[in-house]
């Protein structure tokens, strides 16, 4: 006599479904989700930001560049140079003078959201500039 041996089936289910027909993405996969769409906004916040500095950052470096240069056209000539610039406004004329001094001046540039100033030292002539932080 021969013993018939049954054998139970179990159903199997594709991945990410539940038995009960719910259906959802796992806490891993949001995770996983959540994690690049920062890192994409990340990168995409600093590129925004970035071309605005950088076209500030030019038309600083020329303006710095051009001041430097009277300056030191005015010490190696032994004479009064002045550096006019009509593109900023209001416009700029600062004296640069033999002993390396100058008549001084503050420079205020700004575009869209972001700005900086430029300063020429009334007594040494020495120029510098720094950004200010984010307007509103």
């Amino acid at each position: 006599m021969a013993t018939m041996v049954e054998l139970e089936r179990t159903k199997t289910l594709p991945i990410g479904r539940h038995p009960k027909g719910i259906s959802g993405f796992t806490l891993l996969e949001l995770l996983i989700v959540t994690t690049l769409l920062a890192a994409l906004s990340t990168l995409v916040v600093n590129r925004i930001g970035s071309g605005e500095s950088r076209e500030l950052q030019s038309q600083i470096r020329s303006i710095v560049s051009s001041l430097k240069q009277a300056r030191r056209k005015a010490v190696i000539s032994g004479k009064t140079i002045t550096y006019r610039n009509s593109e900023i406004a209001p416009a700029v004329s600062i004296d640069f003078f033999p002993m390396g001094g100058s008549s001084g001046a503050t420079i205020h540039l700004s575009h869209k959201t972001k700005s900086a100033v430029i300063f020429v030292d009334t007594i040494t002539g020495q120029i510098n500039h720094h950004f200010n932080k984010t307007s509103p």
